[in-house]
């Protein structure tokens, strides 16, 4: 943290998951109000209190919003429910949480800045969350394959049809890898105990 009290610091926190456009304008929007932008960045246990367990670890998440070109500086398993002390600690001017949030909510949360007046809602990015992007992602048709490549096991025959574009659902046969002509929208690669 900087010693010079005349920068201004803006807080954010989040989980983070699945990093999208709408964390962007967020982590753009809060930047805007001060020199330096601190995300906090909720444990994996804190997000499965309120809402789904991520799907990136914590240490994922970490590194990908510190890549963020508005983030100066991440603090990792922050804390829930902001308190004086934690914005004293990171002299923290300025709080800044998406719209969505009420006025009860934002007070419960982030009581200190609210009752000082440091707190600030910005727009929140209208149809896009984390949630929207997994529904995208596991409502896609998912190509299956009928593959028979002597000497390549369905390990790693998986993997790398994983690493292609498409997700890849794997079908056993009873003479080995078959095609399916069903379309399923699942996202998965089932295996059989066949091959290796």
């Amino acid at each position: 943290m900087s010693d010079d009290r005349t920068t201004t610091r803006v807080y954010v926190d989040m989980v983070g998951d699945l990093f999208h456009a709408g964390h962007v304008a967020l982590l753009r929007e809060a930047r805007r109000h001060g020199d330096r932008l601190v995300v906090g960045v909720l444990s994996d246990e804190t997000a499965a209190s309120y809402k789904r367990r991520p799907v990136m670890t914590l240490a994922e998440r970490v590194a990908v919003i510190e890549a963020c070109r508005w983030v100066d500086e991440v603090v990792a398993d922050a804390p829930f429910e902001v308190t004086e002390e934690f914005l004293d600690e990171h002299g923290i001017t300025t709080v800044v949480h998406g719209d969505d949030l009420s006025p009860e909510g934002a007070a419960a949360v982030y009581g200190p800045a609210v009752a000082s007046g440091r707190y600030v809602a910005v727009p929140r990015t209208s149809g896009l969350s984390t949630t929207e992007v997994i529904r995208r992602a596991t409502s896609q048709p998912v190509l299956h394959l009928t593959v028979g490549l002597p000497g390549v096991g369905k390990t790693t025959l998986a993997r790398r049809i994983a690493e292609a574009e498409r997700i890849v659902r794997l079908t056993p046969g009873t003479t080995g890898w078959r095609r399916s002509s069903e379309t399923t929208t699942r996202a998965d690669v089932a295996t059989s105990s066949r091959g290796g």
